[in-house]
This record gives C-alpha cells, sequence and structure tokens, in this order.
C-alpha cells in the first residue's frame, strides 16, 4: 500500500510539475515516466 501510495503522489507531482510549465523536456520526461509507470499499473 505505501508503494502505491508513493507511485501516486510521484505521478501527481510530476502532473502538476508539466501544468506548471509546459517545455519541450518536460513533455519528453512525462512520455518517459508513463512508459515506466504504466505497466506497474497495468501489470
Amino acid at each position: 500500500v505505501m508503494i502505491l501510495r508513493f507511485i501516486m503522489t510521484l505521478q501527481s507531482y510530476v502532473v502538476s510539475s508539466i501544468c506548471t510549465m509546459q517545455d519541450q523536456e518536460d513533455t519528453h520526461w512525462s512520455q518517459m515516466v508513463e512508459s515506466v509507470f504504466a505497466p506497474k499499473f497495468i501489470g
């Protein structure tokens, strides 16, 4: 439960940071984060 909560907190932090400053690097960063975290939620 702690790990899942940590992942959700980290994901919300990343999303908020991306919404704050939408640079090309942040977009690439968000895509990389999604590619890393999406399989963990699915699997």
